[in-house]
């Protein structure tokens, strides 16, 4: 995102979409839609915990997703 679309946005008001849509896309690139449901179906299920392997490598990557995206939207 240039400086300028930066600033447009702003001025719209439209950050905060942006960010939430850039974080998934982003998340997107390594987990579809079906695959996240999945892993928060078997964290609400007990199937998973918060320390399980493939949970706290989906939340790593997520939070990752999250810090790329705050630097790109808000700088």
């Amino acid at each position: 995102m240039t400086d300028l679309e930066k600033r447009l946005a702003e001025a719209n008001g439209i950050t905060d979409d942006l960010y939430a849509q850039r974080v998934e896309q982003l998340v997107a690139e390594r987990y579809s839609s079906g695959h996240e449901i999945s892993i928060q179906r078997k964290l609400a299920n007990g199937e998973l915990t918060v320390e399980s392997d493939e949970f706290v490598e989906y939340n790593e990557y997520v939070n990752e997703c999250k810090e790329l995206a705050h630097t790109e939207i808000y700088g």
